[in-house]
């Protein structure tokens, strides 16, 4: 609006050029709003396109009824009557994980479709063991299992699915006997040691190679006969792929012979026998190497009498056998027992271990002198303490079968030994 020199002020002339404050008016041409507050913000540079900016981010119909809402074309969360500010607070509350609404993904209109199994990540994998196609007469330190292995993958770490063939993970949990009278036990090794095996990959070719662990060291095992085996592997995947396994092959009882992985005893193979209930025979008049795989005897079995005795470099003696005393021997028999004694004037020595914590130690002859008629020499060492105690010992018990010593001080710890000389007088 201008007013211009010499121009009447009149209604013709001069309204025109003002809005009007009592009246409704309209104005033509771009209008601004500058403020000097800082608190009121950047300018408008046109009041007609920030309204029209304000409907277009509102989905408003420029030139609405004052009390205009949104048309809603879809109303899973909400209703078609809500404003903005209603809608916006129905969308937030269905991402609360508190107030009890909340979103699940199961599908229903509203919750949101299922998350494929393919957009969620990272997923630790898991692992399960596949029972292998029996391999059909192994033979030597490893089998070409290629041909058994259709339809897996190697899985060289964690994070990647399919046959573990990574070391120390790819050991396989149980080889056993496909067939034979062994069938179903675990295989061993002559002195007992389970086998097992390792599943590789190299070159597209699948190789199981077997060991045994003995006393803690991995040892190459080689089969010398053919043998069928049935084998276990694991395998890595996804818990949530829709082709996961839903039962593992190795949810079964460690074998499913009754003698529970005991394999037959023969003369080159330790394992399990058949204990006799059957009474022994009298001893024979000769020796016999028995019969292989044999039953045996329970060890309260007994054998009745004495046919033969046998000495080392002298002929077999047959018949009747006198025992005789020799020099410092004497035999007493009480009924059927014999009991060999020694008369010897020698004397008895040894070293005795001393306990911790004690004042006495009783020393027992490794056969009677007969009586007390002897003198005792004693000492005490100790050869590991860095401060071993010094005490002097005194003989307080003197038997024919033995002594007591004595000392001041209780041991102060299981190092001492006590070295002892008993000597006949003449």
């Amino acid at each position: 609006m201008a007013i211009v020199d010499g121009e009447p002020v009149d209604a013709a002339h001069s309204n025109p050029a003002w809005i009007s404050k009592n009246t409704d008016d309209t104005a033509v041409g771009d209008y601004t709003l500058t403020s000097p507050k800082p608190a009121v913000g950047a300018s408008i540079v046109s009041l007609q396109r920030e309204v029209n900016s304000l409907d277009s981010f509102s989905g408003n119909v420029p030139g609405s009824v004052f009390n205009v809402k949104p048309v809603w074309n879809n109303n899973d969360v909400g209703a078609s009557t809500d404003d903005l500010k209603t809608r916006t607070d129905l969308l937030t509350r269905r991402f609360s994980g508190t107030v009890g609404i909340g979103h699940q993904h199961s599908g229903v209109d509203g919750d949101g479709p299922p998350v494929p199994s393919t957009n969620i990540s990272p997923v630790p994998l898991t692992a399960y063991f596949p029972e292998g196609s029996t391999i059909v007469g192994a033979t030597g330190g490893s089998t070409n299992v290629t041909a058994l292995m259709g339809g897996f993958s190697p899985s060289t770490s964690a994070t990647v699915k399919g046959a573990v063939v990574t070391n120390p993970q790819n050991k396989t949990p149980t080889l056993k006997y496909a067939s034979g009278v062994n069938q179903g036990d675990l295989i061993k090794d002559l002195s007992g040691n389970e086998v097992y095996g390792r599943l590789t990959f190299s070159v597209g070719v699948w190789t199981l190679t077997y060991f045994t662990d003995p006393a803690g060291v991995e040892t190459p095992f080689s089969f010398g006969v053919a043998t069928d085996v049935d084998w276990f592997f694991q395998v890595l995947y996804n818990l949530l792929d829709s082709s996961n396994p839903v039962y593992s092959t190795l949810a079964i009882i460690p074998s499913l012979n009754a003698t529970a992985d005991v394999i037959t005893a023969t003369t080159a193979l330790q394992g399990k026998t058949q204990l006799s209930a059957v009474a022994p025979p009298d001893v024979a008049s000769a020796g016999a190497a028995g019969t292989a795989n044999a039953t045996v005897a329970n060890a309260d079995h007994t054998h009745r009498g004495v046919h033969t005795l046998f000495a080392f470099g002298n002929p077999n003696l047959y018949g009747d056998v006198d025992l005789k005393a020799g020099t410092g021997i004497s035999l007493t028999q009480i009924g059927q027992e014999i009991t060999i004694a020694s008369t010897s004037t020698s004397g008895r020595s040894g070293t005795s271990a001393i306990g911790s914590g004690v004042k006495t130690l009783a020393v027992v002859f490794s056969s009677t002198l007969g009586s007390t008629n002897y003198s005792i020499v004693a000492i005490m060492n100790n050869l590991t303490d860095a401060l071993p105690q010094f005490q002097p010992i005194v003989i307080t018990t003197k038997l024919a079968t033995g002594f007591t010593a004595s000392w001041n001080e209780n041991t102060d710890s299981a190092n001492y030994n006590l070295e002892w000389n008993a000597t006949p007088f003449a």
